[in-house]
């Protein structure tokens, strides 16, 4: 009898430990979009913008590229975008494993790995010349000074493979023996990937070649050879089901959420009192532990803004008291709802008590192009995550708490230049659009002035992402997703 209870047990119970995101909405990516690539904004999200399959997986598996063969042509060329809830702590490593359930489930992805002796360049101390390195033991870092032009500060020869192998999108083999860290500059004319940059200041146009770059700078060499390369290969894999059926998935998610804790398919506060505001309470909206949501001295646009996670330059229509008249909001839900669902109560508390109704459009509006300044990136890679750290881009400020603020700043931890974009995108309150090519993730930290302008003391933001960063925002026009709002009531009585 206990052999036949384990035998059905021991099924469900290694379901139950394949990670897997609590949530997660997986469509088409529209032909433009704002970034490109993989992040953890913060809090339990995850989010993909703008990806191949192949881009999924070398993702979900820690691989590149090129070292993923077979699949069928879609793979390669139709883009995706994924929203995605990780239950319990967000970390890169999580992220993956729960990237290799969704890819196996929506896409009925099968894969192996299979290693094969295939073209690759090994790094090789060159013949007859001393390696023009400096031993560091401080650093443990490659800078990225400019377009063709790294700087390696304490770093492993290994860290240098792997960076010329982004370049040379063929895998690089490390075989110098040095296995010290160094101090070296790199100076090289790069390849058309990387033609879009502007040249940094006072670096000739006539570079040398990568190959002659590492041989005369480093006395190093890239020799062609045939050598042992893991490869993915997919088997298997199958493009999304049509959009009907991607809206029943997304309908069944949204239910399976609310079921976890109790409440019905339709989800609603279950006390909620609205109210005029006393003007002279300070603003406020929070949520709090148990399905608590207070609003304090807001207006009706403040409100939707949080409810729908969407900046008030987003916001259009509307009545004219749509951010003028103010209210107070207490609501209570059963159970222990997260942050995400009491969002959407309040939308349905909206709907219900202002008769709101909105949509969402696409119209022509003022942004910033995130791009490369005249003199190349001033970044430096990023240093590994240590346990405990989360990766993001973090605000703060200068000055006593109580006391106007004398600066702010931002800090860039394990940061990619699309989460950098979103950054301040909340920072000016206008759309930034991250054009500038860049790809890895940096650390970076940058202080500017309170206000717009200069103070005196610090630079405005504008000019600290030039001067600091080597990023220069630029004022244009672009598309923009807008939340229209059709109509909305002054509340009823409670």
């Amino acid at each position: 009898m206990l052999r036949v209870l384990l035998s059905a047990l021991l099924p469900a119970l290694a379901l139950a430990q394949t990670p897997a995101f609590e949530v997660a909405s997986i469509r088409p990516s529209p032909a433009l979009a704002n970034w490109s690539g993989f992040q953890l904004p913060g809090g339990e999200r995850f989010q993909a913008s703008h990806v191949t399959l192949k881009a999924m997986i070398a993702y979900a598996y820690e691989v590149r590229e090129f070292t993923i063969s077979g699949g069928p042509g879609w793979a390669s060329s139709e883009l995706f975008e994924i929203e995605a809830k990780v239950p319990g702590e967000a970390t890169a490593a999580r992220a993956r494993a729960m990237m290799r359930t969704v890819l196996e489930e929506r896409f009925k992805l099968a894969v192996r790995r299979e290693t094969k002796d295939t073209a690759v360049y090994q790094l090789v101390v060159a013949k007859g010349i001393r390696p023009k390195l400096e031993e560091s033991t401080e650093g443990g870092f490659l800078k990225y000074v400019g377009r063709g032009q790294v700087e390696g500060h304490g770093y492993p020869m290994s860290g240098l493979a792997k960076y010329l192998e982004s370049l040379l999108r063929q895998p690089v083999l490390e075989k110098t023996g040095l296995t010290a860290r160094y101090n070296f500059k790199l100076n090289y004319t790069p390849d058309e990937t990387q033609a879009a940059l502007p040249v940094p200041a006072g670096v000739a146009t006539d570079a040398p070649s990568l190959y002659a770059a590492l041989q005369e700078q480093l006395g190093l060499k890239l020799e062609p050879a045939k050598g042992p390369v893991e490869f993915i290969v997919i088997d298997h894999a199958e493009s999304l089901p049509r959009i009907e059926v991607l809206m029943k998935y997304a309908v069944l998610a949204v239910m399976l959420s609310w079921i976890a804790y109790g409440q019905s398919a339709t989800p609603a506060f279950d006390v909620a009192t609205v109210k005029l505001a006393d003007p002279r309470e300070p603003l406020d909206i929070r949520t709090s532990p148990g399905g608590r949501l207070t609003v304090t001295n807001q207006p009706l646009k403040n409100m939707i803004k949080q409810a729908y996670g969407v900046e008030s330059y987003q916001i259009s229509g509307g009545p004219a008291w749509l951010d003028t008249e103010r209210f107070d909001v207490e609501a209570k839900a059963e159970g222990n709802p997260d942050h995400a669902q009491v969002m959407r109560l309040f939308q349905t508390l909206l709907e219900d008590r202002f008769q709101l109704k909105v949509r969402r459009a696409q119209r022509e509006g003022a942004i910033y192009a995130l791009t490369a300044a005249r003199g190349g990136p001033k970044l430096t890679a990023a240093a590994e995550l240590k346990t405990g750290e989360r990766a993001g881009v973090f605000n703060g400020r200068t000055g006593a708490p109580t006391a106007t603020a004398l600066s702010y700043w931002k800090q860039g931890r394990h940061a990619t230049i699309a989460m950098l974009a979103n950054s301040l995108e909340g920072t000016l309150g206008r759309p930034v659009r991250d054009r500038t090519e860049i790809a890895g993730e940096f650390d970076f930290r940058f202080e500017y002035a309170a206000d717009e302008l200069s103070n005196g003391d610090f630079p405005s933001l504008f000019t600290a992402v030039q001067d600091q960063l080597g990023l220069k925002l630029e004022s244009t026009r672009g598309s923009v997703e807008t939340l229209v709002v059709e109509r909305a009531e002054k509340p009823s009585a409670n």
